[in-house]
């Protein structure tokens, strides 16, 4: 296209009066602007300005330096308003807290400079912004970043901060006490640095889970110090993104001394139960003992009634023996036959539970082997039993084969007393 054929380009600020684009400028800014006096007294302010102070025009004759600083700034303002004075402008951007109608404090970066009249300095021309709420964001991050600075800091937990890749960036006291670094030896250290050889396969795959997945734990993982030694730790991670930097939090929680107790409480535990286990053993062998004890003395006291009641027998049954074969009346008779009855029927229960309880022994042979162990002879217990010699001889036998004798040569007599 040629020039010729080119559609004329008309500006339209160049059909607006001066003064009218340069007061539009001025009142419909986005940022704040003001004139002031060499002394520090407003002139006039845009309504940026005033709406940002809670002020009308009405009031900016009113209005000073003095009446918006702390006497702090008003002081620093003063240094600087003598250097524009001097030079012309300001040097650099000045941060001011500027106090409100209200009371209320808003802050504004400041830049000014001189206005001449006929070379002379007549005014100072200024334009602010308002930074109150960057202020307040910055003032938020600030407080975030104390906040988890104090947690890092007091955190009961080891905890070391790395890039994706695995170098540390950041560790709180008790990762430094924990592992013997110092906050700038742990800066740019590779986590693999703190693991035995033996553990870098598992710890590695754990980071790789903590970098893609965001979160992964690893538990009972061996660890070495500056020094060398060898701890047990817990391992929490995680991975977050700060601003436009990925970064991998881990928490470790030591466990040398908890495996230490655990291990401690488990001996303490297998010594208890070997304590218990003896005792019983103990307790068992005592209730052993004791029931033999019980069973001898009951064994005793039985073959002590048993040798009374027997000696009783043999002590009175001649006697009634005597009385039978006397001139007794039918009446006599029949009372000394209840005496011996009475006598045999008390007796004859230890007698017997002695004898049937070692030999088996009949009824017969138990009266023959009482008798014998009385001391009666063959010939006087046939007679006391109305039997023949060869009988009796029979029952000898019968009861030293039963009570194992009929090999042996000891005496029947000694082998029933020792009963």
């Amino acid at each position: 296209m040629t020039s010729a054929k080119r559609k004329k380009y008309s500006n339209p600020l160049l059909k607006m009066d001066p003064s009218t684009l340069y007061s539009s400028l001025y009142e419909n800014s986005l940022a704040c602007i003001f004139f002031a006096d060499l002394e520090g007294n407003f002139l006039d302010a845009n309504y940026k300005a005033l709406d940002l102070l809670g002020y009308t025009k009405k009031d900016i004759r009113k209005l000073s330096y003095a009446s918006l600083l702390s006497d702090n700034d008003l002081k620093r303002l003063t240094e600087i308003v003598e250097e524009i004075i001097r030079t012309g402008s300001q040097k650099n951007v000045e941060e001011f807290a500027l106090r409100r109608k209200d009371g209320t404090f808003v802050f504004v970066n400041v830049i000014s400079s001189l206005i001449y009249k006929k070379g002379e300095p007549v005014a100072i021309f200024g334009i602010a912004v308002d930074i109150s709420r960057q202020k307040s964001v910055e003032a938020a991050l600030r407080d975030s970043e104390k906040r988890h600075r104090a947690i890092m800091n007091h955190a009961p937990d080891a905890i070391l901060v790395s890039d994706i890749e695995g170098n540390i960036v950041d560790s709180n006291p008790k990762a430094r006490n924990l592992f013997g670094y110092s906050k700038r030896e742990f800066l740019g250290l590779h986590f693999t640095k703190l693991h035995p050889p033996e553990d870098l396969k598992r710890v590695k795959e754990a980071f790789k889970n903590i970098v893609n997945k965001k979160k992964y734990r690893i538990g009972d993982v061996h660890m070495l110090t500056k020094d060398g030694r060898m701890i047990d730790v817990d391992i929490n991670g995680t991975r977050i993104e700060l601003e436009d930097r990925s970064l991998t939090i881990a928490i470790f929680r030591e466990m040398t001394e908890y495996k230490k107790k655990q291990e401690q409480l488990k001996a303490a535990q297998k010594n208890l139960e070997a304590q218990i286990a003896e005792r019983t053993m103990e307790l068992m062998q005592s209730n052993t003992a004791l029931k033999v004890l019980l069973s001898n003395i009951d064994q005793e006291k039985t073959n002590r009634d048993g040798k009374l009641m027997m000696s009783l027998q043999a002590q009175i049954s001649p006697h009634i023996q005597a009385l039978n074969e006397g001139n007794l009346s039918a009446s006599q008779k029949a009372h000394a036959k209840l005496i011996e009855k009475s006598i045999q029927n008390v007796t004859s229960q230890f007698t017997t539970k002695i004898l049937s309880d070692i030999a088996k022994l009949t009824p017969k042979e138990i009266q023959v082997a009482s008798l014998i162990k009385e001391g009666m002879a063959t010939k006087d217990i046939a007679k006391f039993m109305h039997l023949s010699r060869k009988t009796v001889d029979i029952f000898r036998g019968n009861i030293r084969k039963k009570m194992g004798l009929d090999s042996q040569k000891a005496s029947l007599k000694s082998h029933l007393l020792a009963l």
